[in-house]
């Protein structure tokens, strides 16, 4: 009677836990199919390809989760990827929009997911959470920089920040690039891949 009460728990668990982890990749598709709307698209992103963006959306390869809970994965140590970025009903990040597929498809050819974190709010108004997230990786990267940029990819290991990628590319001007020509978007796709090896 102990072992099928423990099965059923086990299965119950396993469950409960799929359909969490479906509901928060749902959530993020909800959230970023706000650019599905070609009304809600900046003039001047003719780079955006609308089919490129939901294709790579509905292999859904993301997973949105809140900060307690990439808190929660931190101090359990896990090894996991996330994408900081911006909730673009907030706020239009072109750099968020232009790698967010290329990173899917990354990720998607490495049959992994990779999480997703809003920090917009947070760090409009420099709250205690952003600044564990920002000195977490400052500490870890001494090139860092003054703030988690949107989009900014982190690999983490053992709980532990050990590689990132923030935006695109910078120019000769030192700023970053939105309209990413094929080399330069598989050059990024073998940048995010890189983040897990």
């Amino acid at each position: 009677m102990k072992k099928i009460l423990i099965v059923l728990l086990l299965l119950m668990t396993i469950i409960f836990t799929g359909c969490s982890e479906n509901k928060k990749k749902e959530d993020f598709i909800f959230e970023y199919s706000y650019y599905y709307d070609s009304q809600n698209i900046k003039d001047k992103w003719t780079w955006f390809n609308l089919d490129q963006y939901k294709n790579a959306l509905e292999l859904k390869r993301v997973i949105k989760l809140s900060f307690d809970e990439v808190q929660e994965k931190i101090n359990k140590d896990d090894s996991f990827v996330i994408y900081y970025g911006f909730n673009p009903q907030l706020y239009q990040c072109p750099y968020c929009v232009e790698t967010l597929p290329i990173a899917i498809d990354a990720f998607n050819e490495l049959n992994e997911n990779f999480y997703y974190l809003d920090i917009y709010a947070m760090r409009s108004n420099n709250t205690e959470e952003y600044l564990y997230l920002y000195n977490q990786l400052v500490e870890s990267f001494n090139d860092f920089g003054p703030k988690i940029l949107a989009p900014t990819y982190v690999y983490y290991q053992n709980g532990k920040p050990v590689k990132y990628h923030a935006a695109t590319f910078k120019n000769a001007d030192g700023k970053y690039i939105s309209g990413l020509n094929e080399t330069q978007k598989q050059e990024l796709k073998l940048i995010y891949k890189d983040l897990i090896k």
